[in-house]
């Protein structure tokens, strides 16, 4: 399967061609929006944003609102990755040039003024804990050459949660972290506590490309798991990370999208312009064909639908795979998130 790092570059003639597609199709089924797009709503002291896009190639993240027309924006070098925050801002993970430089974090606010930044080194993943704090993973700065997860409070204090080797992507649900790695490991942090369960082997030793909760609210519903090997392993996990069933997709999907409304999991295709829903069981629920290929991140929306990123467009989707109206005119958006309820400002 594909290497996932979203801040590697694809290949040059085959991006600049789905960046074309992108844009065409984004024409052509009409996710294009309206002239009202094209301009913050700067005569509205709130931004009232829904969702943040980061749009690499560009050098952009967007504030969009529940319309995914646009309310603000902010520059910033080839942002990687970005987490809504309950005060309607976002953290931003971003790289400085290449790889092999250092990364960046961002806190913005709803307006997209920064707020603190910090400097880091190569990095992946990014959530938010609670809503407010980010979590990343940064590569290879812990004892041995390890990778760390680190903990950044809203004015860039820095925490260290875990360190170990090869470390891959993050969940979060309640009070728990779970951090998978790449031999297919899975570990339980509590934050709050500062304490690290023993690592366990639900599926195998590949990599854990994703880990998403069911659901954000009930500990007792389990986790969905996506493994980074040439089946597309999918699994469904108990609160206690024993594996109920997995089941092949053939789909190389970069993440997993948990349903809002319980009933299932999205995945999409970042070579083939398919994107699946599964249920209970490991049951495919539907495959659909989609407008263009290189869909890549996804956010969950409330009526039980998906949004993912595209080169040049946002796409949507209602909770049977149908289309419906996204919103084009970006160069290569490689992640989008949801602003979570809002709350009151960090103290």
């Amino acid at each position: 399967m594909s290497n996932r790092y979203t801040e590697e570059k694809r290949g040059g003639s085959r991006e600049l061609a789905l960046i074309g597609l992108g844009v065409l199709a984004a024409l052509c089924v009409g996710l294009v929006r309206s002239s009202r797009a094209a301009q913050p709503a700067s005569f509205d002291p709130v931004p009232r944003v829904s969702y943040w896009a980061a749009d690499r190639d560009g050098d952009h993240v967007f504030g969009l609102d529940a319309e995914l027309l646009l309310r603000t924006k902010k520059r910033v070098q080839r942002p990687l990755r970005v987490a809504g925050r309950v005060d309607g801002g976002a953290w931003i993970l971003h790289a400085m040039g290449s790889r092999t430089e250092p990364h960046g974090l961002l806190r913005i606010d709803e307006w997209g003024v920064t707020q603190a930044a910090t400097s880091l080194a190569e990095s992946l993943d990014l959530v938010t804990w609670r809503g407010r704090d980010a979590l990343v993973i940064e590569r290879g700065t812990g004892a041995g050459g390890v990778d760390r997860v680190l903990r950044f409070a809203a004015g860039g204090r820095e925490t260290r949660l875990f360190e170990g080797p090869g470390l891959r992507c993050l969940g979060v649900q309640g009070e728990r972290l779970l951090v998978g790695d790449a031999q297919g490991g899975v570990t339980v942090l509590l934050p709050d506590k500062g304490e690290a369960r023993p690592r366990v082997v639900p599926c195998g030793e590949a990599a854990v490309a994703s880990l998403v909760a069911v659901s954000a609210t009930d500990r007792d519903a389990g986790w969905w798991l996506l493994l980074d090997d040439f089946a597309g392993t999918l699994a469904r996990l108990g609160p206690d990370l024993r594996p109920l069933w997995s089941t092949a997709t053939r789909v190389n999907a970069s993440g997993l999208v948990a349903s809002l409304t319980g009933d299932g999991v999205w995945l999409a295709d970042e070579t083939r312009p398919v994107v699946c829903r599964y249920g209970e069981r490991g049951r495919l629920r539907f495959q659909r064909d989609v407008s263009l290929a290189g869909l890549a991140r996804g956010v969950a929306l409330a009526e039980g639908g998906v949004l993912f990123t595209a080169p040049g467009a946002l796409l949507r989707f209602d909770e049977h795979g149908q289309a419906q109206p996204g919103q084009g005119g970006f160069q290569f958006l490689v992640d989008v998130t949801a602003v979570p309820a809002r709350a009151e400002p960090d103290g």
